[in-house]
C-alpha cells in the first residue's frame, strides 16, 4: 500500500495547467511539478524526524523511513505524482483502529527501553524476562523490580485489544505549501524552457 499525492486540486491545478500551456508542453512542466513536490515532502519528513520520541530511548527514524519511500510517480501529458510507498504513512495521515494481526493483543510502550520493539526483541536485547500482571484494570507486560507502579515491577508494555489512533495533522505539509511547491517548480522549468528556445545573440 502507498500513498500517493496527486497534483491537481482546485486553484493550484488551473495554474498549473496555465503553465502548461504556455509551455506548450505539458509533460515537462508537470514533471517539474512532482519534483519540486518530492523535495517539500522529504524537507518536511526530514525535520519530523528530528523531533524526539515522547518516550526517550532509541529512536525508530519513522520519518527516515517515510522519506527514505518518497518518489515520483507516473507522469504523462495529463497529471503527475509523488508517491509515498512506506505503508505506515495513511495511518498516521487518516488515523484510524489499529488491531493485532499475528496475535490477540498488542503490546503498547510504556517504556523507554521497550520503544520500538516487540516484546520478545525486548527480552532478547535486554535479557530480561517480561511478566503478563493485571493491575487497576490494566493489563501489562512487566518486569521484576523493588519500583514501579502498582508495587509489581517495572511496567514496560500495555496490551490493548485495539488502539484509536487519532490523524496526525502534521503528518504532511499544508496543502497549500504542496500546491504553491507544485506550482513553483512548473514556473521555474517554464523559465529554462524559455530561455533555451530563445534565438543565441
Amino acid at each position: 500500500m502507498s500513498f500517493m499525492i496527486h497534483l491537481q486540486s482546485g486553484d493550484g491545478l488551473n495554474r498549473l495547467a496555465m503553465l502548461a500551456g504556455l509551455a506548450g508542453k505539458s509533460r515537462p512542466i508537470l514533471e517539474a511539478a512532482a519534483r519540486s513536490v518530492r523535495l517539500l515532502l522529504q524537507s518536511h519528513f526530514q525535520a519530523r524526524d528530528q523531533t524526539p520520541n515522547q518516550l526517550g530511548g532509541e529512536r525508530t527514524h519513522f520519518w527516515l523511513d517515510v522519506l527514505k519511500s518518497t518518489q515520483i510517480g507516473p507522469t504523462d501529458e495529463g497529471q503527475s505524482s509523488v508517491i509515498v510507498g512506506d505503508a505506515r504513512l495513511p495511518q498516521r495521515v487518516y488515523g484510524g483502529t489499529i488491531r493485532p494481526k499475528n496475535c490477540k493483543m498488542l503490546a503498547i510502550p510504556v517504556d523507554a527501553a521497550a520503544y520500538g520493539r516487540r516484546p520478545a526483541t525486548f527480552e532478547m536485547v535486554t535479557g530480561l524476562k517480561l511478566f503478563c500482571i493485571s493491575a487497576g484494570g490494566t493489563v501489562g507486560l512487566v518486569t521484576k523490580g523493588q519500583h514501579g507502579y502498582f508495587g509489581f515491577g517495572v511496567w514496560r508494555y500495555v496490551l490493548a485489544y485495539k488502539v484509536d489512533q487519532k490523524a496526525d495533522p502534521q503528518a504532511l505539509p499544508d496543502r497549500e505549501k504542496i500546491e504553491q511547491a507544485a506550482v513553483d517548480g512548473a514556473e521555474k522549468q517554464l523559465k529554462i524552457m524559455i530561455q533555451r528556445d530563445q534565438p543565441m545573440k
